[in-house]
């Protein structure tokens, strides 16, 4: 008797959770601290407080920090989004095998039910496999626009700079 192997489990649709340390935390707080306490006081607060849409100009240079910040996270999510659903897709092709299998299992042994659901996983599975090939590709064009319009940028200030 041929020895179980052992089996794998492999992350499909996971959830990210962002850590982040701040080593300047305490500064931006005392110097946002007054800044929000001054807005609450002489805000409506029935509903309680929030710093509304203006946040980012009125809390100085610790509001832009802390927005900096949450842009750079919010990009890290994105690179690691594209990385997920390229293993996504590699794992979902490795399951095409699966689906096969059953698909020509069922038909060899005669089990049509079996045949039934290898047949309509892989139909599932091709159209997921097409989504995610098509948002894989948004996601590399949207991110190389945006590499090409950050270098295109760079280059007008060189040259604004520079005087070329």
């Amino acid at each position: 008797m041929a020895a179980a192997t052992k089996p794998q489990i492999r992350s499909l649709f996971a959830t990210p959770v962002a850590i982040h340390f701040l080593p300047v935390a305490q500064e931006v707080n005392q110097t946002l601290r007054p800044l929000i306490l001054e807005k609450a006081q002489a805000g409506n607060n029935e509903e309680g407080w929030n710093s509304g849409p203006g946040f980012e100009s009125w809390g100085a240079d610790a509001a832009q920090t802390i927005f900096r910040v949450a842009r750079d996270l919010a990009d890290a999510a994105r690179e690691s989004d594209f990385l997920r659903l390229v293993g996504d897709i590699v794992t979902a092709r490795q399951s095409e095998d699966t689906f096969k299998t059953f698909r020509e299992a069922g038909r060899q042994l005669g089990i049509d039910r079996l045949a039934e659901i290898g047949e309509k996983c892989e139909r599932d599975h091709d159209r997921y496999a097409d989504d995610a090939n098509r948002l894989v590709q948004q996601m590399f064009v949207e991110h190389a626009r945006g590499a090409e319009l950050a270098a295109n940028v760079q280059t007008k200030s060189a040259q604004a700079e520079f005087g070329r």
